[in-house]
Parts: C-alpha cells; structure tokens; sequence
C-alpha cells in the first residue's frame, strides 16, 4: 500500500515484502521483490540513476535480521541519496508502559522467536545516527500496552487482539491527526508506544560504522 500511494503520487516506487502471503494481499505485485537483491536487479535504475533526494522506509524489519546495522548501510548505499531520507519502524520495547503489564501479569510477551534484535527509544536513535544519518524525528505508535492494563487481555487471545486493533484503527479515523500528536506526546514524556517511528536525514561522514 505504501508502494501504491507513492505510485499514485507520480513517483517511482518500488518495495520488498519476504512473505509470498503478504505479496499475494499487495495491491500491485509488479513492484514488489521477496528481498533487497531481487529489488535492485528488477529495479536497477534506482541504483544507476539514484536522485540525492531519493529515501527509503523499513517498516517492522530490523527487528527480524542479524545485523541491523550493516542492513541499514546497504539500504543506504543502494537507495537513499545524499539529501535522502530514511524512515525505519521498530517495536518500542521494554518502555516503562511495558514494564507495567510485566509487573501486574508476569509476561514478557514481546519476547517473540522471529524477533532477533529489540530496540528502545535510545538504542534505535544510537543506530540511526552511527550509519550517518541526522535524526529529524522520533516519535510512537498507539500505546497498545495500555489495552491490556485496562483489561482487554489481548495478549495470546487473537480475538481480542484483532477488536484492539480495530479500536486503535477507529480511533485514528475519528482523531486524525490529533491521535498523532497524542502519540508523540506520550512518547516523548513517557516513552511509552508499541513502536518507534524515526525518521533520519543523509549525512556525508568520513568513516560510518561497517557492518
């Protein structure tokens, strides 16, 4: 959908979606490839012709590879140009909202086997910038944890789970972008949201980290 809107925009897009299920729920499959290889064989023009405004997003990614950092470089080297941007989503874990439902029901629920990395508010920031970017945004998501403290036991009920989701969707709709800026709020002072949202402008460094 991401792709979709951009594409609609009049600007060339092209995404990466590793899961064959998600690929066939795609509005338009023509521009999605299973991993970064295939996208920058079908998609070589953005590599040989690469604008300096040119960005890229990694939504719910860098929690799944081994080495988030040389991920992140790579993404960079291949697509992002020197005024680009990057806009990276994570979980937001072990935030102070997190620690509440571990203390009151004892689960550690975001401890999830295809997750391999776990970022916090401080870690992601630290990522962002050792790969020389210039952090110009950090913000959260709808603080799903809070669910949970009010009674709706979603965690391993996927009935539950999808009504949560449905509320937080619904919520969004009716507030706009006040939910937005609720969000970002309660981030910022408490740290609190599922997810991290960062957005991080290209540097020129000498020496960024290698992977």
């Amino acid at each position: 959908w991401y792709v979709k809107f951009w594409r609609d925009q009049g600007a060339p897009a092209w995404g990466i979606e590793p899961s064959a299920t998600a690929r066939l729920l795609a509005p338009s499959t023509r521009w999605i490839a299973p991993d970064i290889a295939s996208l920058v064989k079908d998609a070589n023009c953005v590599v040989q012709n690469k604008n300096d405004t040119d960005s890229a997003r990694m939504a719910l990614v860098l929690e799944h590879v081994y080495d988030p950092i040389a991920t992140l470089l790579m993404v960079k080297k291949a697509f992002i140009g020197k005024q680009g941007h990057i806009q990276i989503l994570v979980p937001n874990e072990f935030s102070s909202l997190q620690r509440l439902v571990e203390k009151h029901y004892g689960s550690a629920w975001y401890v999830q086997s295809p997750h391999v990395n776990y970022f916090t508010k401080q870690s992601i920031k630290a990522l962002v910038e050792a790969c020389g970017f210039r952090v110009t945004y950090q913000g959260g998501t709808f603080p799903i944890e809070l669910c949970y403290l009010l009674g709706w036991r979603y965690i391993g009920n996927d009935e539950m789970g999808q009504r949560c989701h449905v509320w937080r969707l619904r919520f969004e709709q009716q507030l706009g972008s006040k939910a937005w800026q609720l969000y970002h709020m309660l981030y910022k002072i408490l740290g609190w949201g599922r997810e991290t949202l960062i957005v991080g402008e290209n540097i020129e460094t000498t020496n960024p980290v290698s992977g």
